[in-house]
């Protein structure tokens, strides 16, 4: 069984000695809608992929299609949403039992994980890179 794959649209805008940058436009699920315009939740944006090691030869500005895992997708909201959300309930929760503190205090201490969580991952990225590419096809 293959592995569901994810493809996006994007033009090349930057090529690298690493690779090539990717510009895709990513819309919400009510950008379709006929009404997007007035209720203003019409959500359109644009994101910066890196591809590494290309397969084959691009140009700026040129059009290609771009996929990945699906996996690599879930993982990343893992390790972006759900972890540090589990590292801070933890925290609350062990410092308002075990240390019998204020809700307040047991409150800070568990956003100033946030930060640490955040600063272990951004030292990590190199790991994280090799993990999560996507490729030109």
């Amino acid at each position: 069984m293959t592995k569901p794959i994810i493809r996006h649209n994007g033009i090349v805008s930057k090529i690298t000695d690493r690779g090539a940058e990717i510009n895709i436009a990513v819309s919400s699920a009510c950008a379709g809608c006929h009404a997007g315009s007035s209720c203003g939740m019409a959500d359109n944006k644009s994101r910066v992929i890196e591809v590494k090691n290309l397969t084959r030869s691009v140009n700026i500005g040129e059009q290609v299609e771009i996929e990945g895992a699906q996996s690599t997708g879930l993982k990343a909201v893992f390790f972006a949403y759900v972890l540090p959300f589990i590292f801070v309930m933890m925290t609350l929760i062990i410092t308002i039992t075990a240390f019998n503190v204020t809700e307040i205090r047991a409150g800070l201490f568990s956003l100033l994980i946030l930060p640490i969580y955040y600063f272990v991952l951004y030292f990590l990225r190199s790991k994280f890179e090799k993990k999560y590419t996507f490729r030109i096809i």
